[in-house]
């Protein structure tokens, strides 16, 4: 069953990526706490619109 092995690894794949993003998310409020993680963060956003912005063009 080489389709079902190929199918767990992406599951697992996509369920580790889930858990590093929400692992970065915690990382990233607990941190936000200190002015200097935050300016971080709204840096970050910005970025990320801007990028979202240009990729919808």
């Amino acid at each position: 069953s080489e389709r079902a092995r190929a199918g767990y690894a992406s599951s697992v794949c996509l369920h580790h990526r889930y858990v590093v993003s929400v692992r970065m998310l915690a990382y990233l409020i607990s941190a936000s706490k200190s002015s200097k993680a935050s300016s971080f963060l709204k840096r970050y956003v910005c970025l990320r619109n801007t990028l979202a912005t240009r990729s919808r063009r």
